[in-house]
């Protein structure tokens, strides 16, 4: 989370909100990229996701702008054979 965006992120009580309601809050998205990628887990991923020897993950990279800039970064491993990517626009 950028400090210049939401300076006061890391006194936040976040057994009172989500770090997503807080952020939603005090820095509303301007904008967001995803982008998913295939990756073979480090041994510490592995590990924390009680992955398989051989089990692929998705990783989700996610940038989001408030106020003109970048206001988080986040990157999300997720188990290959427990993620599904679905999308629903109207035009």
């Amino acid at each position: 989370v950028n400090p210049a965006v939401v300076p006061d992120y890391g006194l936040v009580d976040f057994t009172l909100t989500t770090p997503a309601e807080y952020l939603l809050k005090v820095a509303p998205l301007q904008e967001v990229e995803h982008t998913v990628q295939a990756r073979m887990p480090t041994s510490r991923i592995k590990k924390l996701l009680h992955l398989k020897e051989n089990e692929p993950c998705l990783v989700l990279l996610r940038r989001t702008w408030s106020q003109g800039k970048i206001a988080s970064i986040a990157t999300l491993y997720h188990p290959g054979d427990r993620y599904e990517l679905s999308d629903h626009f109207k035009a």
